[in-house]
């Protein structure tokens, strides 16, 4: 038993050796496609919130590659994102339904450098634009407004690590982490596996200074 397992141990770091240059997305063409799930945080204390679902899409493009051969050269990639979220909350009110939705559109750059092969630190510039709704009906009556709409400046730090040849890690901790403009100030933890040069599964998870958790879970397609 225990000769199988060392078998297929071997022959799984043998298929992510060949993988070595599929690691990390900075400096690299890419589009991504994600389901998101959130719990908004304090300032519904007073509800009872449902998990909000929605998605997120969002694209890199490098602009800018540093060379290889030197050691702290800036690179920089363009990248845009569009996330949305809608859930229901209840009012404790009978006969009353509430609804709210968040939109945030994103676009900016990403600066980055090569610290060693396999360790990437990066800050990340931009706007971001953000809209939230809210509609409530009950018996009667029905009202739609918008009780949020704006943009903000997106600006944070932090590091992308390459921890396995088919997967890196990414954190960062600034303005804007969320996608939403939901929160102010939060971290943003991401799990990049690619098993092949090109398609990849991407895994995020953000909290901000409200306690809004945001997950994502989902696929891209890097070249």
């Amino acid at each position: 038993m225990n000769r199988a397992v060392g078998w297929s141990l071997a022959l799984c770091l043998c298929f992510f050796a060949e993988q070595a240059t599929a690691q990390g997305l900075l400096g690299k063409s890419s589009v991504t496609v994600q389901y998101l799930g959130l719990h908004v945080g304090d300032e519904f204390d007073d509800f009872d919130v449902d998990l909000g679902n929605g998605g997120r899409l969002q694209a890199n493009f490098p602009l800018g590659i540093p060379n290889d051969e030197t050691p702290w050269t800036i690179g920089i990639d363009a990248f845009g994102i569009f996330s949305g979220v809608g859930f229901d909350f209840d009012p404790n009110t009978p006969g009353l339904e509430m609804s709210a939705t968040f939109l945030g559109g994103d676009i900016g750059a990403i600066f980055y450098t090569r610290a060693t092969e396999n360790i990437r630190p990066f800050v990340q510039l931009g706007l971001n634009w953000t809209n939230a709704n809210v509609e409530a009906s009950a018996p009667g009556f029905s009202i739609n407004d918008n009780v949020d709409s704006g943009a903000n400046l997106i600006l944070h730090g932090g590091v992308e690590i390459d921890v396995f040849p088919a997967m890196s890690v990414r954190g960062s901790f600034g303005r804007g982490t969320d996608g939403l403009g939901i929160g102010t100030i939060g971290f943003l933890g991401e799990v990049i596996v690619r098993p092949g040069d090109n398609w990849f599964c991407r895994f995020s998870s953000s909290v901000d200074d409200e306690s809004n958790v945001l997950g994502a879970i989902g696929f891209g397609y890097a070249w």
